[in-house]
């Protein structure tokens, strides 16, 4: 299951401190005026699927992600959340700290290259790879 939240409703309601979920979740920092995020977050959802949620944050508009002061590049909206690029896939533990993240998914063109990049980067977390 994936949805999409504006990146100011992630920061202010979906990381509460002590929070927990059972299972970890995968964020994905996105835009829809972004061609490297519309080329691989479809690749990043059928490589999670069936193993996490994921979320689609968008970060806002091309102004909002330039900003140097943009939450998700600071680490103000959460203390272990700092990108530097867009598409961002980082894994969520059960309380919300960050467990992995993968700032080059930009480079990944194909469904294969994402699921790589994802095995690299979370140690062997499971991915869907029978596609």
């Amino acid at each position: 299951m994936s949805f999409h939240i504006p990146y100011q409703t992630f920061f202010s309601q979906t990381i509460p401190c002590g929070a927990r979920q059972q299972h970890p979740r995968a964020v994905v920092f996105t835009s829809e005026w972004c061609p490297d995020c519309t080329r691989n977050v479809p690749h990043v959802i059928e490589a999670l699927r069936g193993h996490h949620d994921v979320v689609l944050v968008d970060v806002g508009s091309i102004a909002e992600w330039k900003d140097p002061l943009h939450p998700a590049r600071t680490g103000t909206g959460h203390p272990e959340i700092r990108i530097s690029s867009i598409p961002s896939l980082i894994i969520m533990s059960g309380d919300y700290s960050s467990v992995s993240s993968i700032a080059d998914l930009e480079h990944a063109k194909t469904l294969n290259q994402v699921q790589n990049l994802i095995m690299a980067k979370t140690e062997g977390i499971m991915v869907n790879s029978s596609h």
